[in-house]
């Protein structure tokens, strides 16, 4: 074989083989996620309430350690990024492809997202597929701080060293509160220490600082001051708790004063006299004098229990009606007695219904108004009756009215509490005349008063029939009064029909005067205006029986030519309508 070929053979082996490796080297040296146009960006932030939104004052994560992967879930070297203080993280030059993030989850937090990103427990995302040249900045990821506690002990400091030694026991009850540093007044959470002096606040909102502080204690303790609490039991310092944090161990010391015995000289017990009504319940307040005697221990007895009970701590109930005695006795013999009164409970009136309404009456009618109280049960049934106008009608307290004279007013009724009840009221004139009977014994030869009674008219037709009980047939006068209210104006001639003696009155005024032996007149006239009401007086003497009749006639403007009887309608017992 000749050498020559062979050499040239290789070289040209070798010359295809360099150009081949290089392809494949170039073609390496082309990562992914690398020589793109394309960004990934967005921020981890402290997500203080949960919602998966970066809001106002939520601040952003720094130290957080981002990694880019690619669609297989490999991280792409050279793509990682580490967060500053305002938690933003970018990842440029990206060539279109699909990419997620590897997100190391900072202890404490629970990664919480209401945008694209969604984190699984590895701290992986879900993939976006990014094309040639996008800007993606829909990354952002919050991370909701788990919340931290702090505990302690409350304890009786013995040595008043501060520490709590193993024989020195807990004080329950103490309540202590705990408190943001700049935040609002009120406590973040308050608690309340256990029989053994334990005490924990949970669920504390971290990355903020709080103090502790204890705001009731037994009045026998005071603070004895340590690296926890001042001598105004309040943290020393602020505590600054992270997420997820347990603080333990922040120890309130607190030491039983020395206190001089200070008796009582006096007690007074509120409210004296106790006045309830049954069902109500509450707690006697007792003061002792001199205010800080030490001996506040307190005996409470009541006489009647059944009226009212009272327990060892002054609480009472009221139980039924009636009155006792409750006596408040300190130790050392200082009593005070306190006079109970225990009343039905009183329902007040929510409004009250008045009847009749309107109240429609003639002159003389006497009655009483029904009140209906509601609701039925209320227990104060006082009421007030006040008549608008007693000359028309009046009322007393009992509700009992009478009508007057005619005319309109109005009673107003009111109640013990609710709304006043009006009553429109009417009085009307009665139909009719009213009669007065007189008898005239012939051996007395003057009238003697017998009765009164009512009748539709003027008229009298007796004849041979007793006019009142006990008058007789003969020898007896008849009275009568009534209102006409005339209609027209002019002309009216009155004249009478008699069988004996007769006298008419108009207004008062004699205008027929007629006697059987005598004579007189029978007829007269006046002038009256229409609306005008006239006061008729009829007077009829009748001597023998059996004939005994009286008629009283008019003529009117529009009748001026016949006798007529006034109507029955136009006639009333008193003036009005």
């Amino acid at each position: 074989m000749n050498i020559k070929k062979i050499v040239n053979s290789v070289v040209m082996l070798g010359v295809i083989l360099s150009v081949f490796c290089s392809g494949v080297s170039a073609m390496a040296q082309k990562k992914v996620g690398e020589g793109g146009t394309g960004s990934i960006s967005g921020i981890l932030f402290v997500d203080q309430n949960g919602n998966g939104q970066q809001d106002p004052g939520e601040q952003g994560l720094s130290g957080i350690l981002v990694k880019l992967i690619d669609s297989k879930g490999v991280e792409i070297p050279g793509k990682e990024f580490t967060t500053k203080e305002d938690g933003k993280y970018i990842f440029e030059g990206l060539e279109r492809n699909k990419y997620g993030l590897k997100v190391y989850i900072p202890e404490g937090y629970k990664a919480i997202s209401a945008g694209y990103f969604q984190l699984d427990e590895n701290g992986h995302t879900n993939y976006v597929s990014l094309k040639e040249g996008e800007k993606f900045e829909d990354g952002s990821i919050g991370f909701f701080p788990k919340p931290a506690t702090l505990n302690g002990t409350v304890f009786n400091d013995e040595d008043q060293d501060g520490k709590k030694g193993t024989t020195e026991i807990g004080i329950g009850g103490v309540v202590l509160e705990l408190h943001q540093i700049g935040g609002k007044a009120n406590p973040v959470a308050t608690t309340t220490t256990t029989v053994n002096g334990k005490y924990s606040f949970t669920n504390i909102p971290p990355n903020e600082k709080y103090e502790v502080r204890a705001v009731s204690f037994p009045d026998k303790y005071e603070v004895v001051p340590n690296k926890h609490f001042d001598k105004d039991a309040k943290s020393v310092s602020p505590y600054l708790l992270k997420p997820e944090e347990l603080r333990k161990g922040v120890m309130l010391a607190l030491h039983e004063k020395t206190i001089p015995n200070i008796p009582a000289e006096d007690i007074i017990v509120e409210p004296n006299p106790l006045i309830k009504y049954v069902g109500e319940t509450g707690t006697l307040k007792v003061t002792l004098i001199p205010a800080d005697t030490t001996d506040k221990i307190l005996d409470f007895k009541v006489m009647d229990s059944s009226i009212m009970t009272v327990d060892a701590s002054g609480n009472w109930e009221a139980k039924k009606v009636g009155e006792t005695v409750i006596s408040v006795t300190t130790t050392n013999g200082k009593s005070s007695l306190v006079k109970v009164i225990v009343k039905e409970r009183e329902v007040p009136v929510e409004h009250i219904i008045v009847e009749p309404n309107p109240l429609i009456k003639y002159v003389g009618e006497t009655g009483t108004l029904k009140v209906t109280f509601v609701p039925e049960n209320a227990t104060n049934k006082e009421l007030t009756f006040v008549s608008a106008n007693p000359e028309i009608m009046s009322v007393d307290q009992n509700g009992n009215w009478v009508a007057n004279k005619v005319g309109k007013t109005t009673i107003t009724v009111t109640p013990s509490s609710g709304p006043a009840f009006v009553v429109d009221v009417t009085v009307k004139a009665r139909s009719g005349v009213g009669a007065t009977f007189y008898d005239y014994p012939e051996y007395l030869g003057y009238f003697h008063y017998k009765g009164t009674g009512t009748a539709t008219n003027f008229d009298d037709d007796y004849n041979a029939t007793e006019p009142y009980p006990g008058l007789g047939i003969d020898h007896y006068k008849v009275t009568k009064v009534g209102y006409v209210t005339v209609k027209d104006t002019g002309k009216y001639t009155f004249s009478v029909e008699i069988d004996d003696n007769a006298t008419v009155y108009l207004d008062d005024e004699k205008i027929i005067d007629r006697d059987y032996f005598i004579g007189g007149t029978l007829t007269n006239f006046r002038y009256l205006k229409a609306g005008q009401t006239i006061k008729i007086q009829t007077e009829h003497f009748n001597r023998k029986a059996p004939v005994s009749y009286f008629h009283l006639r008019w003529r009117t403007p529009s009748n001026p030519f016949s006798d007529k009887a006034i109507p029955d309608e136009a006639i009333t017992m008193e003036p009005g309508v």
